[in-house]
């Protein structure tokens, strides 16, 4: 979910609950519904702890409780006044946040440290187009509703509605999810979302000592991708080579994120390069890997966030290869 997402969500939540438009409700309610997004902040660290990257260790259940409490405790003392509704409206916000994530397909670790692994419920794309391009509607519906300029719909009647439409929204995709899940040419495949509720994607993943076997379904057609896994160093000798360039430790620092990927080979007109996807966001990420005059080239193509500028290559040479 992205961070207006989450701002108009804990927006939602601590004025319904304290009945204004504005007060501090809303500022430390609205406040703890974006501050596991402030992770950026710990990217440098997240490099060599992982837990501390973006949907780490901000996006757990102690991060919330414990930072809720801090900053409560904080603003307590200071204003000498110890509500607990205001406590119990910070929580709810924080925890809308880490539950919004939840639904996502990129996955939290949600009960860290006393489980370690990533939990997702693969309800929506973690930065769904359509549900981004609605905020800016939701801002201005509120504006005018505060201001008295529609008709019949106070402050209140309209935070109702906009909650309404996105429970609506979930309740929707889980109804179409569960609908495809139960098709019998889906069974034993992963329903993966895209950013329209009544289309998805459905993958399997089968991991053996020798290679990764990948059956992406869309529009009624099974393709599947096999990566095969070769011991580091290897010699590029024709353009199928290229393929374990999956497994070589620099293109994995760009493909950690891809549970299920497929690929593109290209071997034509002297070309040798491979165009990585992932089923889970298709053409908005692809790494490409390209073997040219004995270098590797790697480049970034879309919105993943790497320690690279996008569309720029990357290159070293191989020994060895």
């Amino acid at each position: 979910m992205d961070f207006f997402t989450h701002l108009i969500i804990g927006y939602i939540i601590s004025s319904l609950a304290s009945g204004s438009p504005f007060n501090e409700y809303v500022v430390l309610g609205t406040l703890m519904a974006v501050l596991p997004d402030f992770d950026f902040m710990l990217i440098p660290i997240g490099k060599r702890f992982p837990i501390m990257g973006h949907r780490g260790i901000t996006h757990t259940v102690i991060f919330i409780i414990l930072s809720t409490l801090l900053i409560y405790s904080f603003y307590s003392f200071f204003s000498g006044e110890w509500n607990i509704r205001l406590l119990l409206i910070m929580l709810a916000c924080g925890s809308s946040h880490i539950l919004g994530d939840f639904i996502s397909y990129s996955g939290i670790p949600l009960l860290y440290p006393w489980v370690k692994s990533y939990s997702k419920l693969n309800l929506d794309m973690s930065i769904n187009p359509m549900v981004f391009l609605m905020v800016p509607v939701f801002l201005i519906f509120l504006e005018y509703a505060n201001t008295g300029k529609v008709p019949f719909i106070n402050h209140q009647v309209a935070v109702y509605l906009l909650g309404t439409a996105y429970l609506f929204y979930i309740v929707l995709r889980i109804v179409m999810k569960h609908r495809y899940s139960q098709k019998p040419e889906n069974e034993n495949l992963v329903a993966i979302p895209t950013w329209n509720p009544f289309i998805w994607k459905f993958a399997s993943r089968l991991e053996t000592p020798e290679e990764i076997q990948v059956k992406i379904k869309s529009d009624k057609t099974m393709k599947t991708y096999t990566i095969p896994k070769t011991t580091y160093p290897v010699k590029l000798s024709d353009c199928q080579d290229i393929l374990s360039t999956y497994w070589h430790p620099k293109v994995q620092d760009f493909l950690h994120l891809f549970e299920f990927p497929y690929y593109r080979l290209i071997c034509k007109d002297g070309k040798k390069e491979i165009y990585w996807h992932a089923a889970e966001v298709g053409d908005i990420v692809g790494i490409k890997a390209a073997w040219q005059d004995g270098r590797l080239l790697i480049r970034t193509q879309g919105k993943i966030k790497l320690p690279l500028q996008t569309g720029r290559y990357l290159s070293f040479d191989l020994p060895g290869w």
